[in-house]
């Protein structure tokens, strides 16, 4: 389809699992897609990215019809559709034209932070990479997250999910 573009990140697709949830640390993988994003610079000729995890179902169409009603809110740094009232969690992630833009401007200060390489205020680096991108959104930049809990239509997982990380909000 001509709607949507898939590109090559030429970065290996291995994945380690560990952390403190024993999930997969696909930090490197996902800041390369990101960096290959950033580098094509389509993002600049639409108005939402999506990332959506390889091994995920995507229904464009389910989403396609939330986002106009975010259409005054595009300025600015941007805006990133959360599904968690406490930080990211799952398979996608929404992040308007200008929220990608914002990312660009911080993600070497990001990933510095987030691998240890940093001098102060580092954060876990045996985390996935929904946290890498939430920590990096909601410490360095004014991104907006606007919770849409109904972003995602799978109420087993999302209960499972959210019950450990949402129940405090």
């Amino acid at each position: 389809s001509d709607d949507f573009t898939t590109r090559n990140i030429h970065h290996s697709m291995v994945l380690e699992k560990g952390g403190r949830y024993n999930t997969g640390l696909d930090v490197q993988i996902f800041r390369a897609m990101w960096r290959a994003i950033i580098l094509d610079d389509e993002y600049r000729h639409v108005s939402w990215t999506i990332k959506v995890d390889p091994d995920s179902v995507f229904f464009p169409y389910r989403l396609a019809p939330l986002l106009p009603q975010y259409a005054d809110s595009l300025g600015g740094p941007g805006i990133s559709l959360n599904n968690c009232k406490v930080g990211l969690h799952g398979p996608i992630e929404v992040l308007s034209q200008n929220a990608v833009r914002t990312l660009a401007q911080v993600t070497i200060m990001c990933f510095a932070q987030f691998t240890g390489q940093c001098n102060f205020n580092c954060y876990a680096p045996q985390e996935g990479e929904d946290i890498w991108l939430d920590q990096c959104l909601s410490r360095y930049t004014w991104v907006t997250y606007i919770i849409l809990v109904r972003l995602f239509n799978f109420k087993a997982v999302f209960q499972c999910v959210c019950k450990v990380f949402c129940s405090k909000g």
